[in-house]
């Protein structure tokens, strides 16, 4: 079922999509708040930039606009306090009501996706949009099945966009994006950033246990420099900082970690070039 909130995409001549598409390491390391404090960095520099949901799951596609669990209202949210911009700061492509993967919650709808009529949703949408650039976000990890045969993997392959790769900064960060990351090469995509989410502060630790995680968190971002120097790859890691509220401070706060990304993302979408000058 498509949602409301998309915009109907006539196939044009705006030529190929631009944009990024955002993944993670697995479900629920940040990607939504990575891709709403990016879209308000964007926004908040007068770019008409767009977060794109292709497949939003666990919302009932009456409450697309209202519920909590919709990424698009959390992009809208990010934004809220920003003066209006055309277009919409979100869409949302397809929406299915049980949360699950794609494959399975569209067929618990009688409905089969496919990565051929995905990719040209999203070329339609960018067609019949005014946004100059498309914030992509998949549904959970690179691995979550679109259909029995096909996966996001191979949808981010279809669109050929440059990927953000967030993961959780803890222990394990390393395993889950080298993995991630070998999967991208794999395909032939690159990485244009990788960010690590701060996770929460445990409680209950000790001088020792907390010195100790703190050098794990420290090393994870350098660590992966280093591995991605060595493999001639040029994208950035950066650690984004956990806030304490998500109000339009706390936005303000993700935003202006996100904004060090812009020089190096402009190497990826030239319509960045402006805005990453003006940091």
């Amino acid at each position: 079922m498509r949602s409301e909130t998309m915009t109907a995409g006539i196939p044009g001549s705006r030529g190929p999509v631009q944009g990024f598409f955002v993944t993670g390491t697995g479900t629920d390391v940040g990607k939504t708040v990575f891709t709403a404090a990016l879209l308000r960095a964007l926004r908040g520099r007068g770019m008409a930039a767009q977060a794109l949901k292709p497949v939003q799951t666990g919302v009932r596609p009456e409450q697309l606009a209202t519920s909590a669990l919709a990424d698009g209202v959390a992009y809208a949210r990010a934004v809220a306090d920003l003066p209006a911009l055309w277009p919409a700061p979100a869409a949302t492509l397809h929406c299915f009501r049980l949360p699950a993967s794609p494959h399975l919650a569209a067929g618990e709808e009688g409905r089969r996706l496919t990565v051929a009529g995905l990719a040209a949703d999203v070329r339609a949408h960018w067609q019949g949009t005014e946004a100059s650039l498309l914030l992509v976000e998949g549904a959970g990890g690179m691995a979550v099945p679109i259909n029995a045969e096909e996966d996001t993997l191979d949808f981010m392959a279809a669109l050929d966009l440059p990927v953000l790769l967030v993961g959780g900064n803890c222990l394990g960060a390393l395993n889950h994006v080298l993995l991630s990351l070998q999967a991208l090469r794999l395909k032939g995509l690159r990485p244009a950033a990788v960010i690590l989410m701060a996770p929460e502060e445990p409680e209950g630790l000790g001088a020792g246990e907390r010195h100790d995680r703190e050098r794990v968190l420290a090393d994870n971002p350098v660590f992966l420099r280093r591995r991605l120097a060595a493999w001639g790859e040029d994208a950035p890691v950066v650690v984004l900082p956990r806030v304490a509220r998500l109000d339009a401070a706390g936005w303000q706060e993700l935003a202006d970690a996100c904004a060090v990304l812009l020089p190096a993302l402009a190497r990826h979408v030239p319509s960045l070039t402006g805005q990453a000058a003006t940091d």
